[in-house]
């Protein structure tokens, strides 16, 4: 499917592949209440080119693909779900919605990018910095608006991790910074394995208890080591 032209919606859309790929260089609309897409491509990939969803889009649903290719990923009026699928962010450095989030894994493809999610609501995200579908980590991670942030592992260049709502461990996850500091605003929860990895000489901070409402298995924290 090639939207290459930009997608006007003026109603709510669903477009599936059954395993080809899907490209819409742009997405807007001007309906109230907000239009809502739906994304399926099986085996195939999205690519979302200027991925510019403006005011009146609403939620952008993606049930199946391989991967999502995106400059940009900001829904105005709605929630951003991409369920599991791994995100490969192009040029850009924001995830956001008014909504809340959810995507697979999230890498970027150059290099000293500063990456940003915020929402209105929830976060749930995969690994961040996994060099799967990328070479380049991260320069820096900010989780900075939300009600709760559902996180796995992230891993920078050397800048900072930054998680500002209550954080939830969903799987046993390694925050690691080479250079950088690492500080959650809120609470820390999860039954799983979390270890922490700051630069020589910075910091690991907590805005609030850790394991208040449900214990986390363990905690390790060190300084990062380049021979590790």
């Amino acid at each position: 499917e090639d939207g290459r032209d930009g997608v006007y919606c003026t109603e709510n859309l669903t477009v599936t592949s059954n395993g080809g790929n899907i490209f819409m260089p742009s997405v807007s609309s001007g309906n109230t209440p907000p239009t809502s897409l739906t994304l399926s491509a099986g085996t195939g990939s999205i690519n979302l080119g200027l991925g510019v969803f403006n005011p009146n889009v609403g939620t952008v649903t993606d049930n199946s693909a391989e991967k999502v290719l995106s400059t940009k990923l900001q829904v105005t009026d709605g929630n951003l779900h991409l369920n599991s699928i791994p995100v490969l962010l192009e040029n850009t450095n924001t995830i956001s919605a008014t909504g809340s989030i959810s995507t697979g894994s999230i890498e970027v493809n150059q290099d000293n990018v500063s990456l940003t999610i915020s929402a209105g609501t929830s976060i749930t995200v995969g690994n961040i910095g996994t060099l799967q579908l990328s070479s380049y980590y991260p320069k820096s991670v900010t989780i900075g608006s939300g009600t709760l942030a559902n996180i796995t592992s992230i891993r920078t260049s050397g800048g900072d991790i930054t998680i500002t709502p209550p954080a939830v461990v969903s799987q046993d996850a390694v925050i690691e910074t080479p250079e950088g500091n690492i500080s959650f605003g809120s609470t820390v929860n999860g039954a799983h394995n979390l270890t922490l990895i700051a630069g020589a000489l910075k910091s690991i901070s907590f805005g609030a208890a850790i394991g208040n409402t449900t214990p986390l298995s363990s905690l390790k924290i060190q300084a990062y080591r380049d021979w590790e």
